[in-house]
């Protein structure tokens, strides 16, 4: 089975949401001179859409087979086998049937093409304008399968032109990135080409001098690891998510970016309880992972987005400072019964305040349940604290070691010993080791060996 690839040199940069919800259009008008390299594959029974799963699609070919909107060009993230990393592309969808994967375009002269090797091995430009999508990239592509190359061009006049060969692949860098495959082609208009086997070769060492101008007319890439955006900007949360998704009840992994966080980030999106939108930064379910961490390790985020996990503090400091939140808080008792916690406000600041609990407002709770000695007054304004952090009040212990925790511990009374009426991050199954346990006070059953915990934000519909 030969797969396609097509080499053309017009890039861009756009992401889709629920694919047929929002497309970005590429102008159909090449500009003089303007070459179109296109990669493509055929035919795959690969099932990859909605990316919440285990496996990237391995090119744009994975990508068109898919989408509900198979004419949708854009921004799509795939993982071509031996890649140690999924990477963003330009997928063309509505030419030549479809499924092409560009690696290079040229439009308008508005990025340097005369570059190092080292350049031209990661990639430059901007995927909705100019770009080489990188040799690397181009490498882990072909290899795969066997693909073949069409090369789009316009002439001075703007007359297009194109050539289709049936073979297309290059080496690794070991190997220069030789052209190792080119086969037959057919072209537009019967031109004859003469073709050799190339090394692509180091010829020059130019440094442009940092990053890239801005893309031309303000676009900008953005887009999803588990789904497809095709729109100006990210999502800032799972609301966000929740409102452009065509499926609302899929749970599963998302891409963000908050207003104030410099990228974007992966979060768990919880779209299927109590009007969907939520977006997870704790959950607790079987002690796979130790919640007994360093100050750096709650800062940036430890564990995993589908089990248990703390999303970091940065990024939860970044989330409630853009908008006004409502937190949920979930908990299975140590018999699995379920409550849970709901309050109308949440908001911490940033690691400068030591992540300080700055808003937690009224809540109401699946059972009536007083959060009296839970999680409540006694919180608000009370500093983070971990194991090599004692940012807490009590002048003869650091709470997160006596606890076995990381939390926002509050101080009631000298005689209290580091109070710990509500701990979600303290030991799984800690057994008769109550004070070191998983625990909310007035939770029915057992306050102790929780079973279950998921705290999770949305935007309030009443800011």
């Amino acid at each position: 089975m030969i797969f396609m690839m097509k080499f053309l040199v017009v890039f861009g940069f756009v992401l889709g949401l629920c694919t047929s919800d929002i497309v970005a259009s590429v102008s159909s008008e090449l500009r003089q001179d303007e070459i179109n390299f296109r990669a493509r594959r055929s035919t795959d029974s690969s099932s990859y859409f909605f990316y919440q799963q285990t496996e990237y699609p391995r090119d744009c070919r994975e990508v068109y087979d898919q989408c509900e909107d198979q004419s949708a060009d854009g921004v799509y993230l795939i993982q071509p086998e031996g890649s140690p990393e999924p990477f963003k592309v330009y997928c063309n969808n509505s030419i030549d049937g479809g499924g092409w994967t560009i690696f290079q375009r040229r439009i308008d002269g508005s990025v340097d093409f005369y570059r190092s090797w080292v350049e031209y091995k990661d990639g430059f430009g901007f995927l909705r304008g100019e770009f080489w999508l990188g040799n690397d990239k181009i490498s882990y592509l072909t290899n795969q399968k066997t693909y073949e190359l069409r090369v789009d061009l316009n002439n001075v006049n703007g007359q297009p032109f194109f050539f289709k060969y049936n073979i297309f692949r290059i080496s690794d860098e070991g190997s220069k990135y030789r052209l190792v495959g080119l086969g037959g082609y057919t072209s537009s208009s019967g031109l004859s080409r003469t073709h050799k086997k190339v090394q692509f070769k180091q010829t020059w060492d130019f440094n442009c001098g940092g990053p890239q101008s801005p893309n031309p007319g303000g676009a900008t890439a953005h887009g999803s690891s588990y789904f497809f955006y095709q729109q100006p900007e990210y999502p800032r949360d799972c609301k966000e998510v929740y409102d452009q998704c065509e499926d609302q009840s899929a749970d599963g992994v998302y891409l963000i970016k908050p207003e104030s966080s410099p990228e974007p980030f992966e979060v768990y999106c919880n779209n299927s309880i109590d009007g969907g939108g939520w977006t997870l930064f704790q959950r607790r379910i079987d002690g796979s992972v130790d919640f007994y961490r360093t100050w750096i390790e709650y800062k940036n985020g430890f564990g995993f987005l589908r089990s248990e996990f703390w999303l970091g503090n940065d990024k939860i400091s970044q989330l409630t400072n853009q908008k006004t939140y409502e937190l949920r808080v979930d908990l299975n008792n140590v018999h699995g019964e379920p409550f849970f916690f709901k309050y109308n406000l949440f908001r911490i600041s940033d690691e400068g305040s030591k992540y300080r609990l700055v808003g937690l407002g009224d809540y109401t709770s699946s059972s009536g349940l007083s959060s009296y000695n839970n999680m409540g007054s006694e919180n608000r304004n009370q500093s983070f604290s971990t194991r090599d952090q004692d940012n807490d009040r009590d002048v003869r212990y650091n709470c997160a070691t006596y606890h076995h925790s990381a939390w926002w511990f509050p101080f009631n009374s000298p005689n209290d010993y580091c109070s710990h009426e509500s701990n979600l991050n303290g030991l799984y199954n800690a057994g008769s080791t109550y004070h070191k346990s998983i625990q909310w006070y007035n939770l029915p059953g057992s306050r102790f060996n929780i079973k279950y915990t998921e705290m999770k934000i949305r935007p309030r519909t009443d800011p």
